[in-house]
């Protein structure tokens, strides 16, 4: 292998570690971070459920005359005495656990003392009743240092591991590259020495039959484990939704089920990606402007502008899917969509206009690259979009046409143009010239 083959072999072998260390980090200090906030939230209401009780009880059990001695009485959590604060201590704002009302008892004072924060009330009949919390304090953070810590020791091992297992898969496909770079050579040299013609012809394609082999299962098993990660998510994700719904009413649960919702949508579209680069096809032949009309016909923002008929042998359902990914991501940045199609040659070529903002020349190849976006330039509101929406979109064209072309929309927008190729329907030599025999 030459120097310049090593280096790129080199450059990708570090993108890749640093893709899956990177997606290690993010899913360890998601899910660590959900796991505390959820911990911290129960502690708190638990906490505050049981404050509550303890100076109820205090307060019925002094008023009742069954206070048994002088001085501080354990009603855990608290340390309950009757009387005021410590001498020195300063008023501060009522906080949980604290609770705001007690039925019977004046308002509470929250009050701090040292390292020692309580809580005054007044009982019917005047006296002052005090308490101090004897739980220990939530964890430090010196505590949440060394949580940190750990997930960088997790994600260093992870990349470590992955480093060292990509070597191992990669191994045997280096390996072939050599014997095929060397066969190569040995041949154009034998070619030289007779007259042209290699000799050992045989030995080479098989050893690239057999590189192709393992180019393959390497894809296979990547697309596989991509997509197995992006579908077990569902099942944590599952678990973290149901304890989200058990918290209280807040901000801070809204924000967890957001982030939830924006995980939940991201393995779903990756999911969708992958499944995008090698979908089996299932050919019907179906009128396209009858189909058309039946999936858009009663969108209000969305134009039709099609032939009387249009006979196409293709697979609807990635049809469906590829339409629906143009169609929502035109009326997701703009007012209306148009939706022309025109005969040209044997096959039929759709345009998806928009009256938005379009996009960039510049930026037109660079948006099919997976997790790109450009809502900067093209949303009118912050979507939860996650950039793999044109990447699908151009994969299920390549399987069903000959790709899409980005281009300015005579309205303003966008335009987006794809051509469909009349597919052979399973079991019917005939329907290829059939479904396209006739044109409107």
């Amino acid at each position: 292998m030459s120097n310049d083959w090593q280096q790129a072999w080199r450059r990708l072998q570090i993108r890749l570690v640093a893709t899956l260390t990177l997606l290690i980090v993010v899913l360890v200090a998601t899910s660590w971070g959900f796991w505390v906030t959820m911990i911290a939230q129960e502690r708190q209401a638990h906490v505050a459920e049981q404050v509550k009780n303890a100076l109820t009880q205090a307060a019925e059990l002094l008023a009742n005359g069954g206070w048994l001695y002088e001085g501080a009485t354990p009603f855990p959590p608290l340390l309950v005495w009757q009387g005021l604060p410590p001498p020195g201590s300063q008023v501060q704002p009522l906080r949980d656990p604290w609770p705001e009302t007690l039925p019977g008892i004046g308002a509470p004072v929250a009050w701090v003392s040292a390292e020692q924060e309580g809580v005054t009330v007044l009982l019917p009949d005047g006296r002052p009743l005090s308490a101090t919390l004897l739980l220990p304090p939530p964890p430090s953070r010196e505590g949440m240092g060394w949580a940190l810590l750990a997930l960088l020791v997790v994600a260093a091992g992870s990349g470590a591991l992955a480093y060292w297992g990509l070597r191992q898969v990669m191994q045997p496909l280096l390996s072939a590259i050599s014997v095929v770079a060397q066969g190569t050579v040995a041949a154009n040299d034998d070619a030289a020495a007779h007259g042209g013609v290699p000799r050992h012809r045989g030995a080479t394609a098989a050893t690239i039959a057999w590189l192709e082999a393992q180019i393959e299962r390497l894809v296979r098993e990547r697309t596989l484990l991509i997509s197995g990660i992006a579908h077990d998510l569902r099942t944590p994700l599952a678990r973290l939704r149901l304890r989200a719904e058990l918290l209280p009413e807040d901000e801070v649960r809204q924000g967890i089920v957001r982030d939830l919702d924006e995980l939940t949508y991201l393995a779903d579209q990756a999911n969708a990606y992958l499944h995008s680069l090698a979908p089996p096809l299932a050919v019907e032949c179906h009128d396209l402007v009858q189909w058309l009309k039946t999936r858009y016909g009663d969108w209000p923002a969305v134009t039709l502008v099609v032939p009387p008929s249009a006979p196409l042998a293709t697979d609807f359902g990635l049809l469906a899917r590829l339409m629906d990914n143009l169609v929502e991501n035109g009326l997701a940045h703009a007012q209306r969509v148009w939706i022309s199609l025109a005969p040209e040659s044997n096959e039929w070529v759709v345009q998806v206009d928009d009256d938005g903002p379009g996009i960039p020349e510049a930026e037109r190849e660079r948006v099919f690259a997976p997790f790109v976006r450009l809502d900067a330039a093209r949303s009118r509101e912050a979507g939860r979009g996650v950039g793999l929406g044109l990447a699908i979109v151009r994969n299920l064209a390549e399987r069903l046409g000959d790709g899409l072309v980005l281009s300015e929309s005579p309205y303003g927008g966008l335009q987006v143009r794809i051509r469909l190729r009349q597919l052979r329907v399973p079991n019917d030599p005939a329907s290829l010239s059939q479904s396209g025999g006739s044109r409107a």
